[in-house]
């Protein structure tokens, strides 16, 4: 268990992380002008609050090097409104 206000452990391998990775990935490419791809999530954590921080490591592959980033990323609460028939 973790700390209050503390990361905990996310599953890495996940559905959710792994599309949250290939989205980083893809969105720090587009901004940087750079080819990474994303080869494994090494480790996922979040953090919940109004929303959800999420601290990946991420082991990338560029230009033919392997490479370990990091990164942390803020993930707003979605507001859902119920639609009710009549």
């Amino acid at each position: 268990m973790s700390e209050p206000g503390g990361y905990e452990p996310v599953d890495p391998n996940s559905p959710k992380i792994q599309s949250l990775a290939h989205f980083v990935v893809y969105d720090y490419n587009d901004e940087k002008r750079t080819h990474l791809a994303l080869l494994k999530v090494l480790k996922a954590e979040k953090q919940v609050v109004d929303g959800t921080i999420y601290r990946l490591t991420l082991e990338v592959s560029n230009g033919g090097l392997i490479e370990v980033y990091e990164t942390i990323f803020y993930v707003k609460v979605e507001e859902f409104k119920r639609i009710v028939p009549h």
